[in-house]
């Protein structure tokens, strides 16, 4: 692969695409927010991740190996095919570091820290320390933003709930219990990480009457991955409530019970599109003449 000039292309839940000049691109395909493979010069290639998102084992046609790492995250492989490996992050080929929060701070797993200060620090979220990874916990948390450390099986890497979360968070440590609520997601805002278009696909079908199996898939896949992104939040709810972080906490339920709404407008709108589809479907089996729209004399059974 070469690394003379690439150009790298992110989605919310992280890297997606790594174009090379002149040979085809390289895509990291995700499954509710855990990596799942990498496709890389028409060949594909299979992780097994650990709850971290760590890649532990590459499969592929012509390649199988495993990867091991310290406490911290350092390995001694410097041959691996795989372009993500620790807690699911880039290793940098040049520097050996993990460019955090899409190139924030880099990570050096030899150093045990961050190779710059943290805006949070010292006086935010961010604490005294403004160089320490995962406020030195890397077994029990991950950093995919460069600030604060997460539990790990929450795997929030971005997009507007999590931007959401941070928000409240942000307004209970400032003006404490007494902070104001954010005004209301809109669905369209909700999915705009997910399927930008499915809001207005969903108004246009309704006017229309124009149901189409494909509307069902897409429904689908949205209500899976906010069911894995409440699923994350009840995580993280049940981890800072443990460490006595109440202010995170509440943070994390309020936004999974946000979730939930959105799921809940998503799940109506999938039930009512399958819905219409069998009816159309049983009304084209209907033995009615294409002319005069009479129904032909056919047996009924009782």
């Amino acid at each position: 692969m070469s690394t003379s000039q690439q150009w790298y292309f992110y989605s919310p839940d992280g890297l997606a695409t790594v174009s090379h000049h002149g040979t085809e691109p390289t895509t990291l395909v995700r499954a509710a927010g855990r990596l799942v493979a990498q496709h890389d010069n028409g060949q594909a290639t299979f992780f097994s991740t650990d709850f971290q998102g760590s890649v532990l084992q590459l499969t592929g046609r012509d390649v199988s190996f495993a990867l091991r790492y310290s406490v911290y995250g350092h390995d001694t492989d410097k041959a691996s095919a795989s372009m993500l490996r620790f807690t699911g992050q880039r290793k940098d080929p040049f520097t050996e570091e993990y460019l955090l929060g899409n190139g924030y701070r880099g990570y050096s797993t030899v150093l045990m820290r961050l190779n710059a200060p943290d805006s949070l620090s010292p006086f935010g979220v961010g604490g005294l320390n403004a160089y320490c990874y995962c406020g030195d916990d890397p077994v029990n948390k991950v950093d995919p933003t460069g600030h604060v450390g997460l539990p790990p099986n929450s795997f929030l890497t971005g997009g507007v709930f999590t931007k959401r979360w941070g928000l409240r968070a942000a307004a209970s440590y400032v003006v404490g219990q007494k902070a104001p609520a954010l005004k209301t997601l809109s669905v369209k805002k909700a999915l705009a990480d997910i399927d930008p278009h499915l809001r207005a696909r969903v108004k246009n079908m309704e006017k229309n009457k124009s149901w189409q199996l494909r509307d069902v898939q897409r429904l689908e896949n949205a209500s899976i991955s906010l069911q894995g992104k409440t699923n994350r939040f009840e995580l993280a709810h049940r981890y800072y409530e443990a460490d006595n972080n109440f202010i995170e906490a509440e943070a994390a339920l309020k936004t999974k019970n946000e979730i939930v709404l959105i799921k809940q407008w998503v799940d109506r709108k999938l039930a009512k599109t399958r819905e219409m589809i069998e009816r159309r479907e049983l009304f084209d089996a209907l033995p009615f003449s294409p002319v005069g729209g009479k129904m032909l004399k056919v047996r009924r059974d009782g």
